[in-house]
């Protein structure tokens, strides 16, 4: 149907002539009109065209009346203008048509193009799909060819759109399986591999019912009997993958009809949605652990908004409100605080840290009464990471605190007691070793003088005498020492004479010179400005800690340091024997140290 470009056969030997019968031209003419008529009733457009010489300046000799309706050009017109083929010829489809014609001229033998023309009232575009048969001559050279061309647009769109919704269909990640009104598998994507295992050569041509091996086949029926009733087969399936493995995918089925609208299959589309069931699962025992713990806690637990509106709260919360729990929820988080400092306080913190951590709080009763509370919480934050809400637990510390207070109090009492009972005491002993040190003193001084005197005036009697007399005197002697010692431990005359730091030393000398331990003593070089109780009591430590060395450290040396600032009283006794196990330290036994 117009010039074609085509490569020169090569020459070749002659071939031997054969007389041909001449026939008469009439006949030839009659027998053309007949081809004619019946070129005129096929559905393809026919044509011929003559290239004497060169292929490029091919002549259209012929082209049947189908043409118009191809391209809405007459054939008189492609008959008077040759190259109006070429013009009608999509530029991207020229090379390609040159290269299959010069593929007939070089081997003399019919091929087949595919190509477009353009419709001249449309403008749009048809595709053609033509066979050409080459034209010999007597010398067996090609001078032209014949061809037939139909249109295959429809066919061509058809492929394309198949072609174009398989390749969508092969890479989605869903999978898509097609199958019969008997339910054999007809179609089966890479998706439905990924999802189950099974290659397509597997499943083509087998019943689906394979996917389904914990459902009853007559259940299947009846649910692909609905879906051809109109009735939407969708939801979440529990399925076996190849290895017998469960997979849940959420399913949906449609009925695939033909032209005619009849039922040709069914049209399975199916999504992997195990990772999410077990996503789902879990979170849903997560919800139910935590309601669980929510609802049996016997703390306060409590969701409030950033406002303080209270969005739940378990019945633990209700009992330390005093009232139930749908009244609870209908107040502010800001009216069970029994101080607002307190509120305050809570939202400050959570805010710069996030969480609070045991904020000791007052809350507010529902008959008024106040309760004490140990407070943690922390943020609820949105997507977003924004702070939408608090979290809060509410621990009852009253009884606690009732408790605490009640041992403060007695431990108060007891101290205030032992503070009595030691002023009583040092007050008996200071009376006692004064009446020793002034009654028996004084008594055991004058009779001594009374036995000096005698020993004066019996000098000159019998010699025994004498003798008895200096052996009262001795007696009379240690018997003064005794009483001075037991005046000085009851109550030391230089603590209230001379003050608390010559006491301790002179309590150092002592220690040293009775238990024949090495006793080094640091005090002040003035005397600090204590009251009575206070000196009284620092001595009374000392005494007692040298008491426990001596009894209990097996130590040969102690020392001790006294100091006395405006900061504070600082008494340290210090030795080199085998020391105090803190089981002995906790043990009621131990007096001295408490």
């Amino acid at each position: 149907m117009g010039r074609e470009e085509t490569a020169v056969p090569s020459r070749r030997a002659k071939p031997p002539t054969k007389k041909r019968r001449k026939r008469d031209p009439g006949t030839r003419a009659a027998s053309r009109n007949q081809l004619e008529r019946l070129l005129t009733n096929l559905d393809e457009v026919t044509y011929e065209v003559v290239t004497p010489g060169d292929p490029l300046t091919g002549k259209t000799v012929y082209v049947s009346c189908q043409v118009e309706a191809l391209v809405g050009h007459t054939p008189e017109e492609f008959l008077r203008d040759s190259s109006l083929w070429f013009h009608l010829l999509h530029p991207d489809d020229l090379e390609s048509v040159i290269e299959v014609t010069r593929t007939m001229y070089e081997r003399r033998r019919p091929c087949s193009r595919l190509y477009r023309l353009r419709h001249k009232t449309t403008g749009a575009y048809r595709w053609i799909e033509d066979r050409i048969v080459p034209r010999l001559n007597g010398e067996a050279r090609v001078v032209g060819y014949y061809g037939a061309a139909r249109d295959v647009t429809d066919r061509i769109s058809a492929d394309e759109q198949l072609r174009f919704q398989s390749d969508i269909l092969r890479n989605v990640q869903d999978n898509v399986i097609a199958t019969d009104l008997e339910g054999r598998i007809t179609y089966w994507n890479e998706g439905v591999t990924a999802i189950f295992g099974y290659g397509p050569e597997e499943m083509l041509g087998k019943t689906a019912a394979i996917l389904y091996p914990d459902q009853d086949p007559r259940a299947l029926a009846a649910d692909l009997e609905r879906v051809l009733q109109g009735t939407d087969f969708l939801g979440e399936w529990l399925r076996r993958r190849k290895d017998g493995s469960p997979v849940w995918v959420d399913a949906k089925t449609n009925v695939l009809r033909g032209r005619d609208g009849r039922p040709t299959g069914f049209l399975g589309v199916a999504k992997d949605v195990t990772e999410r069931r077990r996503a789902e699962q879990a979170l849903r025992e997560s919800e139910e652990r935590y309601r669980t713990l929510f609802e049996t806690a016997t703390d306060a637990v409590y969701i409030t908004t950033r406002s303080g509106r209270l969005l739940d709260a378990n019945d633990a919360a209700a009992e330390l409100w005093g009232g139930p729990r749908e009244e609870l929820l209908r107040l502010n988080v800001t009216e069970l605080y029994a101080d607002p400092r307190d509120r305050e306080r809570f939202v400050e913190e959570i805010e710069r840290q996030g969480v609070v951590r045991n904020l000791e709080i007052r809350a507010r009763h529902r008959d008024g009464t106040v309760r004490d509370c140990l407070v943690s919480g922390s943020a609820r934050r949105a997507a977003d990471g924004t702070v939408v809400g608090y979290q809060g637990v509410a621990h009852d510390i009253t009884g606690r605190k009732r408790a605490e207070d009640m041992v403060r109090a007695s431990r108060d009492r007891l101290r205030a007691l032992a503070v009595e009972l030691h002023s009583v005491y040092e007050a008996d002993r200071t009376a006692i070793a004064r009446e020793i040190h002034d009654e028996f003193g004084q008594a055991l001084t004058g009779l001594k003088m009374d036995l000096t005197w005698l020993v004066d005036r019996c000098a000159s009697g019998p010699k025994e005498v004498p003798e008895r007399l200096g052996t009262m005197l001795e007696l009379v002697d240690r018997s003064v020492e005794a009483v001075r010692r037991l005046a000085a431990h009851l109550r030391p005359a230089v603590l209230d004479d001379l003050g608390i730091a010559a006491a301790i030393e002179w309590l150092s000398e002592d220690f040293a010179k009775h238990s024949g331990i090495e006793c080094g003593c640091d005090v002040p070089s003035a005397e600090p400005p204590l009251g009575p109780d206070r000196a009284t009591a620092v001595f009374r430590i000392a005494q007692e800690a040298l008491t426990n060395v001596a009894r209990h450290s097996g130590a040969r040396h102690v020392e001790i340091a006294f100091t006395a600032t405006d900061e504070g009283i600082g008494l340290e006794v210090r030795d080199d024997g085998k020391g105090i196990t803190e089981d002995q330290v906790a043990s009621v036994r131990s007096i001295g140290l408490i």
